[in-house]
């Protein structure tokens, strides 16, 4: 229990652990089998069933012996008591056995609970090494009003996922994430965690879906901030709601409806440049109800604002928009829209699913026209990466002419003019290339060339 994690959580379910090192459980169904979903977690609790309850102490009061222990205290007592017995009357001699032997008993089940309750685990260490950290730059939470104001920099961002990425975070999703990290880092204050690292106003909203690996969520963000500038601050501050929501008050963020949740304050807001989606190659944010209703707002607010920039396509290769991602992936996530239809995003909640459906349906042209955006969006990008493709390819093909008429020329042992070479390249090194001799021209090649 307590693992934040509803499969291992609920009352009723009922697994097996194997250890695979002091740190480390795998879970096992009860079959023995091991679980091939995803169900990380780094916190909760192991309840033990009979007999290995009565024979671990942990979950015993501090001043009271553990079953083992009386049990232990009697034996004690047995052998005090054979002894001792000559020395002194038998009634008197098994009283003082037994007392000996019960606080004993007391004695080494409180010592052995205390260590175990008063040891921090290692991710409890972690949270208060970064809490240590934080607080050296911001002394305290900075309190701000919910929305605009609670966006965090890809620096905080990038800062999180460095602290925490060989040990704990590796190749696991924002689930985790939320759960094992945001959570225990907030709990004390009960604050957001852009107000816990020192919150900023938003200039893009970002879109995703938590089953993304959080480390291409990171390198997403990073390549869009690097790409696109900020034109306010020394860097772009992102609305992420993991991060910007207040995860202990989730009623007031949620709102009396959706238009009054923190994601429309937020995405609305006038310092709101445009939403920055992270996508992967599945295109996984599109098949989520929420990330439907932002990019319905996204489409909405477009239409009415010729400043703002509608949806960028982040991926941790490079923003599609750009130009700047990788072909294969640029294809891969367009394959992946090609047959989308937004009508089968899900949800966690039905209510949530039906509230955001039928908004949909009540713009022009319904869930018709925000799929016609989301397809046009990607046709754009893939685009971009496509002329950007071709010019890269250009300049690349050109530069091998060029290299392979300078080594045409070099193996002919004719010398060749400083404009002449310029043309082609720069041989590092090298300020007077007139009257050079076959040797030389044939060492500048190779510099060229590599």
């Amino acid at each position: 229990s307590g693992t934040g994690v509803h499969e291992l959580d609920a009352p009723q379910r009922c697994l097996r652990a194997r250890r695979l090192h002091p740190l480390s459980l795998e879970l096992l169904t009860p079959e023995g089998e091991p679980i091939s979903a995803d169900r990380c977690s780094s916190v909760g609790y192991i309840h033990q069933p009979f007999p290995m309850a009565f024979v671990d102490s942990v979950h015993m009061p501090p001043m009271i012996p553990s079953p083992i222990g009386i049990v232990l205290g009697l034996l004690l007592a047995v052998i005090s008591f054979l002894i001792f017995q000559p020395a002194r009357p038998a009634d008197d001699m098994a009283v003082v056995a037994l007392a000996i032997g019960l606080s004993l008993a007391a004695t080494a089940s409180f010592a052995r609970r205390c260590s175990k309750e008063w040891r921090m685990t290692p991710i409890e260490k972690m949270h208060a090494a970064f809490c240590s950290k934080i607080r050296q730059e911001v002394p305290c939470a900075q309190r701000t009003e919910r929305g605009p104001m609670r966006a965090i920099t890809a620096s905080q961002l990038q800062e999180l996922f460095s602290f925490y990425s060989h040990d704990y975070i590796k190749q696991r999703t924002m689930h985790y994430v939320y759960r094992n990290i945001v959570l225990p880092l907030t709990a004390e204050e009960k604050v957001s965690y852009a107000e816990f690292v020192g919150a900023h106003r938003v200039e893009w909203f970002v879109s995703h879906c938590w089953a993304t690996k959080f480390a291409e969520f990171v390198e997403s963000i990073s390549r869009h901030s690097h790409e696109v500038p900020s034109q306010v601050q020394f860097e772009n501050a992102y609305w992420v709601c993991t991060f910007s929501i207040n995860q202990w008050n989730l009623e007031e963020e949620m709102g009396v409806d959706i238009k009054d949740s923190s994601f429309s304050i937020a995405l609305h807001s006038e310092s709101c440049r445009g939403t920055a989606m992270v996508i992967d190659e599945a295109a996984l944010p599109l098949s989520r109800v929420w990330c439907l209703y932002e990019i319905m707002t996204t489409y909405e607010r477009s239409k009415l604002d010729g400043s703002f920039a509608g949806v960028l396509l982040c991926s941790h290769s490079g923003v599609l928009n750009k130009g700047s991602a990788s072909m294969d992936v640029a294809i891969k996530i367009a394959s992946a829209v090609m047959t989308l239809d937004l009508r089968n995003a899900g949800a966690s909640k039905q209510a949530d699913k039906d509230a955001i459906f039928s908004m949909v349906r009540s713009v022009q042209g319904g869930f018709q026209a925000v799929n016609g955006f989301v397809r046009s969006a990607f046709q754009e990008s893939l685009l971009e990466v496509h002329q950007v493709f071709n010019k890269r390819f250009g300049d690349f093909m050109k530069a091998m002419e060029g290299q392979s008429a300078m080594l045409h020329h070099l193996t002919t042992g004719s010398c060749i003019e400083f404009s002449e070479l310029a043309k082609h390249g720069e041989a590092e090194g090298v300020d007077d290339y007139s009257g050079c001799d076959l040797h030389m021209q044939e060492e500048m090649a190779v510099k060229i060339l590599v």
